[in-house]
């Protein structure tokens, strides 16, 4: 499933990005700056408010806004669903802070891939895993460079099944 996001919705994500980022205190934080400092610190907010407009596109679901100065409960729609996003060359595979995934309650995850075009940006949906599933197939790494480095669990796209839209 491919979605294209356009200047208009990309505008507001970047709006939105800034006021969670901002809100939460990110400004210096991994979780809201790339691992060398050289990006934006709201930059990883973005990709992520990017992943989550595609998914509402998709399933009519409004992006959570109501979120700002408070987080989530690790859920961004029904059904349990947390949705990523990534940003890269090759198709990506689904990364999660292990304290995030400790602490958060998602049963369902959806993985976006963005991708730069001349009319907007597309978001690929790689794919879902349920929670179960990747308790099963999950693998510990080290995510990051110099002192930002991050406890993070990898799981390969390979175990990833095409999104199913759920009412």
């Amino acid at each position: 499933m491919n979605v294209l996001i356009i200047k208009s919705d990309l505008e507001w994500c970047k709006w939105l990005a800034k006021k969670r980022s901002g809100s939460m205190g990110h400004a210096e934080t991994k979780n809201s700056r790339d691992m060398l400092g050289s990006l934006t610190p709201w930059l990883r907010h973005y990709f992520g408010v990017i992943a989550e407009k595609a998914w509402s596109l998709l399933t009519g679901e409004p992006v959570n806004t109501w979120i700002i100065g408070e987080g989530d409960d690790g859920t961004d729609f029904s059904n349990s669903t947390q949705v990523k996003g990534a940003y890269q060359p090759k198709k990506p595979n689904l990364l999660i802070p292990v304290d995030q995934y400790d602490r958060k309650t998602a049963k369902r995850y959806i993985l976006g891939w963005i991708k730069n075009t001349d009319f907007g940006v597309l978001v690929e949906i790689i794919g879902e895993i349920s929670r179960a599933k990747c308790d099963r197939v999950k693998k510990f790494i080290k995510k990051g460079e110099r002192n930002m480095v991050v406890d993070t669990w990898w799981i390969d796209n390979k175990y990833l099944t095409k999104a199913m839209i759920r009412p």
